[in-house]
């Protein structure tokens, strides 16, 4: 089992909970002054693929949660 490649730990549904409700705190998230200031992620950019992703017209779950992921440390600890 070890040494298995196919062998996955704990997987998350980002995408499904983007879609969801965490999507309206992802897209809050996003649009806010704090966020674009940062730099870290290009707001625009991040905001676009959100609502394609809420669309379901591409899946970006596993960025867009990175993304997300960022800017409430970001808020928590900066």
């Amino acid at each position: 089992v070890r040494d298995r490649v196919d062998k996955l730990g704990f997987v998350t549904p980002e995408a499904t909970w983007l879609r969801g409700p965490l999507g309206d705190l992802a897209a809050d998230a996003f649009a806010s002054r704090e966020f674009r200031e940062r730099g870290f992620v290009n707001a625009g950019a991040a905001a676009r693929r959100l609502d394609r992703h809420r669309r379901g017209e591409l899946t970006a779950g596993n960025e867009l949660w990175r993304a997300l992921c960022v800017e409430l440390w970001a808020r928590e600890f900066l």
